[in-house]
C-alpha cells in the first residue's frame, strides 16, 4: 500500500467513524488504537464495503507514523486531558519537522494554545478541531470547528473540505485562528447545546405532568414544530418520545420512561459557565442548564426533599392544572412561542460570548462564519442560523442577536406568551430551570434602571468600596451610619 495521506489514532465511536468518512471519500488512511478489539472491530466494518479509499490499521504508533507521506497529519480521536499529554508525548520522538498533529477531542481550549506554543518549539504544527454532529455526523459529515497554526490549516483544508457536511453557503468548516479558537467555539457551541436541551426537556416535562399527553402525541407535535422551523434537537425529540422499549417485559413501555433521570455532562457546558465569569458575559440559560443536570445526579437529596415536601405541602395548584387542561391547544402554541424566543436567546448568549473571548484572546471569530459552520451537520444545527448568518453579516457589530430588527419583533410577539407559559408553570409547581431563564434574562435586558443600585450602596456602606452616580462622574462613599 502507498504512503497514506491522513492518521488517526483513537478508534471509538467518534474515531472509527471519521475513519469511514475518510475513505468514503477516497483519502487513504492509517489509523491505530491501543485496544486490538477497536482494530478488529473496525476492520470488519469495512471488509467487503469496497469503498475508495485504502485503510491501514497499525499495530503501534512506529508503524503509522512510518506509513504517512511527509508532511505527517495525524488527528487524535482520544479524551481531553491527559490522553492528548500522553499521546503527543510518545509522538514526538517519531515525528519530523512541519509535521501536523490535529486534536479531534473536546480539548480546553487554554490547554490547546499552550500546546500549539510548545510543540512550536519542536517544529511540531498543532491544530485544535472541534467536531460536532455525533456518530452519524463524524460518518456522513460533522460540522469542524478550527484554530491553532494557519500554515497546518491551510495543508490538511483540502481534507476537511472533503468530509465536513455542507450547506447552502459552503462546507461546514471554518478556521477561526490561532490556539485554542476552534476549541473555543465548540465549547461555545456544547453551551447553546445545553441551553437548547434543558428548554426542550421543559416543555416536555409540562405536556407529560401538566397536560397529560401520550408521548405518541407529544412526538406528533414537536414534528409539526420542526416542520415550520426545523432543529435536529426537536427532531430527535420526535423519535426518542416514540420509542418504545424492546424488553419483554416492557414492549409497551415508552423507553424514555425507563431511563433515569440523572443527567451527566463532559464538562465543556461547566468550562463555557465558567469563561462566562472570567470574561463577564451573563449566561443565564446556559449556567441554569448545566446547574440543572447537577441538581438531577443529587438523586438521594431530591427524593427525600421530594418525600418530605409533598407530604407536608402538596406543591402542585390542581386549579391551575385544570385551567391548563382546558385549553390544551393554546397553552401548546404558547409552548412553542416561548421555544423559538428561548432558541434565539441561547444562541444569542453564544454569539455575545464568542465575540468577547475572540477579543480577549486574540482569536478571529467572525459570527457568520460560525453560524455557517453550524448550520449542518451539528447538534445545534436548525433554521435560525441563516437568521444569525445574515444578520451579522450586515452588521458584524451587532452585540445582542435578540435585537437586531427582525430578530425584535418576534421578541415583542413571543414575550408574553413565554410570561404566560412561565406563570402557569410556576403556579402549578412545574419546574422550568431553562424557560424561567429565558425571561429573567429578558426581563433584565429591558429594565431600564436595576435595583443593584442598592447593592452598590450596600457594598459601600459595609465595605467602603464606592459607588458611581448617574447625575456626576467619579467615584464616591458615603458615611451611612
Amino acid at each position: 500500500m502507498p504512503a497514506s495521506e491522513f492518521g488517526l489514532i483513537g478508534l471509538g465511536t467518534m474515531g472509527a467513524n471519521l475513519v469511514y468518512n475518510l475513505l468514503s471519500s477516497d483519502i487513504d488512511v492509517s489509523a491505530y488504537d491501543i485496544s486490538e478489539q477497536a482494530r478488529n472491530n473496525l476492520r470488519e466494518e469495512i471488509a467487503g464495503q469496497n469503498l475508495p479509499g485504502d485503510l491501514l490499521l497499525c499495530q503501534d504508533m512506529d508503524e503509522l507514523c512510518s506509513s504517512l507521506k511527509k508532511p505527517r497529519r495525524i488527528m487524535l480521536m482520544v479524551g481531553a486531558g491527559e490522553p492528548v499529554e500522553e499521546i503527543i508525548e510518545a509522538l514526538l520522538p517519531l515525528l519530523s519537522t512541519e509535521d501536523i498533529i490535529i486534536d479531534g477531542g473536546n480539548s480546553n481550549h487554554e490547554e490547546t494554545s499552550r500546546r500549539q506554543r510548545a510543540l512550536e518549539q519542536e517544529g511540531i504544527r498543532y491544530i485544535g478541531a472541534g467536531i460536532s454532529g455525533g456518530a452519524k455526523g463524524a460518518r456522513k459529515g460533522p460540522s469542524i470547528m478550527m484554530g491553532g497554526d494557519s500554515s497546518a490549516f491551510a495543508d490538511t483544508e483540502h481534507i476537511f473540505e472533503k468530509i465536513s457536511a455542507s450547506s447552502k453557503s459552503g462546507s461546514c468548516h471554518s478556521y477561526f485562528g490561532q490556539g485554542g479558537s476552534g476549541h473555543f467555539v465548540k465549547m461555545v457551541h456544547n453551551g447553546i447545546e445545553y441551553a437548547i436541551m434543558q428548554m426542550i426537556a421543559d416543555i416536555y416535562y409540562v405536556m407529560k405532568k401538566g397536560l397529560k399527553l401520550s408521548h405518541k402525541k407529544m412526538s406528533r407535535i414537536f414534528r409539526r414544530w420542526n416542520e415550520k422551523e426545523p432543529a435536529f434537537l426537536s427532531e430527535i425529540t420526535a423519535d426518542i418520545l416514540e420509542k418504545r422499549s424492546n424488553a419483554s417485559d416492557q414492549k409497551k413501555m415508552p423507553l424514555l420512561e425507563l431511563i433515569s433521570d440523572r443527567a451527566e455532562q463532559s464538562g465543556t457546558g461547566r468550562w463555557c459557565v465558567e469563561e462566562s465569569l472570567k470574561l463577564n458575559v451573563p449566561l443565564f440559560l446556559i449556567t441554569n442548564a448545566v446547574h440543572s443536570r447537577i441538581t438531577s445526579l443529587q438523586l438521594d437529596t431530591r427524593n427525600e426533599f421530594s418525600r418530605r415536601f409533598e407530604k407536608e405541602k402538596p406543591v402542585q395548584n390542581k386549579s391551575v392544572l385544570q385551567s391548563i387542561d382546558s385549553d390544551k391547544k393554546e397553552f401548546i402554541s404558547k409552548a412553542r412561542n416561548s421555544l423559538q424566543l428561548g432558541m434565539r436567546t441561547a444562541y444569542a448568549e453564544g454569539i455575545r460570548l464568542l465575540q468577547i473571548g475572540s477579543e480577549k484572546y486574540n482569536y478571529e471569530i467572525e459570527i457568520p462564519d460560525t453560524a455557517r459552520t453550524w448550520s449542518r451537520g451539528c447538534i445545534i444545527r436548525s433554521s435560525i442560523l441563516s437568521e444569525i448568518e445574515k444578520a451579522y453579516e450586515k452588521k458584524p457589530a451587532l452585540q445582542d442577536f435578540l435585537i437586531h430588527s427582525d430578530q425584535l419583533s418576534l421578541l415583542k410577539n413571543n414575550y408574553s406568551s413565554l410570561l404566560e407559559f412561565v406563570s402557569l408553570c410556576i403556579k402549578s409547581g412545574l419546574p422550568q430551570p431553562g424557560l424561567q431563564a429565558v425571561l429573567n434574562y429578558i426581563n433584565t435586558l429591558k429594565t431600564e434602571y436595576l435595583p443593584t443600585n442598592l447593592i452598590q450602596a450596600q457594598r459601600d456602606y459595609f465595605g467602603q468600596h464606592g459607588f458611581e452616580r448617574k447625575d456626576k462622574p467619579g467615584t464616591f462613599h458615603c458615611d451611612w451610619q
